[in-house]
């Protein structure tokens, strides 16, 4: 097989001194892909959009400056429309924006019912967008699927921010009760605003209210146990009256979380609320990466290949991971029902989740009970219990396991999969990980470890370990392998543009992609037999670290298959480490 041949002679290459490059210089910007923070837009513009029957609209269009300690908000991975600004002919930025088209209610804290969540219908839908502020832009145009122009601004209606950096003139201005914080450019929505919620609530019972001072600390509170990547997700939140959504919803809520903004019930006890906060806050960020465009992946034919250019560029300058486009939350499913396959864990409970046992959350990957209802809730209670375990439910069950200085297990691999998958999104801060997991080595030896559920058996490569960046035909892949007799083992990732550090899905491979480079794949090699390799079938791969020190982490739920594409062996979960 001439596949097999040239990745057994791509392994000995990499193996071979001067092939891999050092572990701590892939040979990029930074280590998420993206561009240093201080090269991060500071003066930008927010454009608040309406969309109503189809037409859309602008509401606002305000200056706002961000402070140096604080991260600029997030753009969307993907969109229904991309916004575009010009100077001339010549393209300054371009951004994506989607509009929500589903709430998601969550309950209070007595509540036992499941999130409920409502799709929006015909109502009248808000998005919000920012842009980098450039004083040549000259117009604004926004265009949708089919590339056609939807709505267009020209310069003169453009606010721009003062020179010395203060918010410029705006008709309704940010508000200031989160002022002099790193996240300042949220607005906090007050009594009369309505018309600013993301749906256009005209019922007479729906209230806004004028956040008081300690509301205004819990969202201070919340804040600030939540990450700058996830607070930048987020651009409207209010405080209202809970009996308006009578026709959704019966008994006590909490959150609702509504693309960019989420809203907070006055009545709930405060303490709940603030760990509401970062939950919702995990929800908008969620949605941001998921951008619930449904149409989600780059390079996209639906725009000129100079505006997707430009929505690329700035994607990697704020370090958006491309591998995860238009699959973050496809890709957390999956680590769930692969753990179902192969019977190490549950799948999601639904509306049961109440009855789901508390001594079952740790050994099922979830944080809570609460977070074994479904994947967006799993994801916003994982972030809860790791950024703020004191408004959580309990404490987080994984790193309670870890702080008492337990051996890596099968029914643990789930969990720390998911928490290595969340820090190397920005869900969760480095102090969060450290907290949970630090001085935790997943990995034993040096080598390739491969175990079944049983955690017993397994298969070792522990000869010639080998790690770093090679080239494969013109792509520069991560990679580490290691031998045993004529065995030889390689898991590979394609890093696109970043270090490589998170989770990776593993491709398929067959005789039909054997030879294509760039691939997420293991590869098992005979140097004695051709007919004994074996491919990936499926299966993760996560690098927890990638250094010159050290490159390490997890293989979960290994299928391999032969060249007639029969799975032929099936490992549950694995470890590999390199230390120079």
């Amino acid at each position: 097989m001439s596949g097999t041949s040239r990745r057994v002679a791509l392994a000995l290459c990499l193996a071979a001194a001067g092939c891999a490059a050092d572990a701590g210089d892939p040979g990029v910007e930074s280590p998420d892909g993206g561009a240093a923070a201080d090269d991060l837009p500071r003066q930008l513009i927010r454009l608040d959009l309406a969309e109503e029957a189809g037409a859309l609209s602008v509401r606002t269009v305000e200056p706002i400056s961000i402070a140096d300690d604080a991260v600029p908000p997030s753009p969307m991975v993907d969109g229904e429309y991309v916004v575009v600004t010009y100077a001339g002919e010549e393209i300054v930025e371009a951004s994506f924006v989607s509009f929500p088209r589903q709430v998601v209610i969550e309950p209070g804290a007595e509540s036992a019912a499941a999130a409920t969540t409502v799709t929006l219908g015909d109502r009248m839908l808000g998005a919000t967008v920012y842009l980098t502020d450039d004083a040549s832009i000259d117009s604004l145009v926004i265009l949708d699927a089919t590339g056609a122009q939807v709505l267009a601004l020209e310069g003169s209606e453009i606010p721009h921010g003062e020179p010395d950096g203060r918010i410029g003139h705006s008709t309704h201005a940010l508000s200031s009760g989160l002022a002099g914080t790193p996240y300042a450019h949220i607005k906090v929505l007050e009594a009369g605003d309505r018309w600013y919620l993301p749906i256009s609530f005209q019922a007479d019972t729906w209230e806004i209210f004028t956040p008081t001072a300690e509301q205004i600390a819990i969202l201070r509170d919340g804040f600030d146990r939540t990450p700058a990547d996830v607070r930048g997700a987020v651009a409207t939140v209010a405080f209202v009256d809970p009996t308006a959504l009578s026709e959704w919803v019966n008994g006590e809520w909490a959150g609702i979380a509504i693309g960019n903004s989420f809203l907070l019930n006055a009545a709930t006890d405060s303490n709940w609320l603030r760990g509401t906060v970062v939950h919702e806050s995990a929800h908008n960020y969620t949605y941001l990466m998921a951008s619930q465009s449904g149409t989600l992946g780059l390079p996209s034919t639906r725009w000129d290949a100079d505006v997707i250019a430009k929505a690329d560029e700035r994607l990697r300058r704020f370090g958006v991971r491309a591998s995860l486009r238009g699959g973050m939350v496809d890709a957390w499913r999956e680590l769930q029902s692969s753990a179902v396959g192969l019977g190490l864990a549950v799948d999601y409970q639904g509306s049961a989740w109440k009855d789901f046992p508390v001594d079952a959350v740790a050994n099922n990957g979830f944080a809570s009970t609460y977070g074994s209802s479904e994947a967006y809730e799993d994801i916003a209670e994982q972030v809860r219990t790791l950024q703020a375990p004191e408004f959580a439910e309990r404490p987080h069950p994984l790193c309670e396991r870890l702080r008492a200085g337990s051996e890596m297990q099968a029914a643990m691999a789930l969990g720390y999969a998911k928490l290595v998958f969340l820090h190397a999104l920005g869900f969760i801060s480095d102090g969060a990980m450290d907290s949970c997991a630090a001085g935790f080595l997943p990995t034993g030896a040096d080598g390739i470890h491969l175990y079944n559920s049983d955690n017993q058996a397994g298969v070792h490569f522990t000869e010639e370990p080998k790690a770093g960046y090679f080239d494969d035909n013109g792509t520069q892949m991560l990679g580490m392998i290691a031998s045993a007799g004529a065995y030889g083992a390689l898991v590979q990732v394609n890093p696109d543009g970043g270090n490589g550090l998170g989770l990776h899905r593993l491709d398929t491979i067959g005789l039909w992609n054997v030879d294509e480079s760039g691939l997420d794949a293991f590869y098992l090699s005979n140097s004695e037999n051709y007919a004994l390799a074996r491919t990936s079938r499926s299966g993760l791969a996560i690098f927890t670290q990638v250094s010159a020190e050290k490159v390490e982490g997890l293989i979960l739920y290994l299928n391999l298959n032969n060249a007639f594409g029969d799975i032929t062996d099936t490992f549950s979960w694995g470890t590999f480490r390199y230390t120079p």
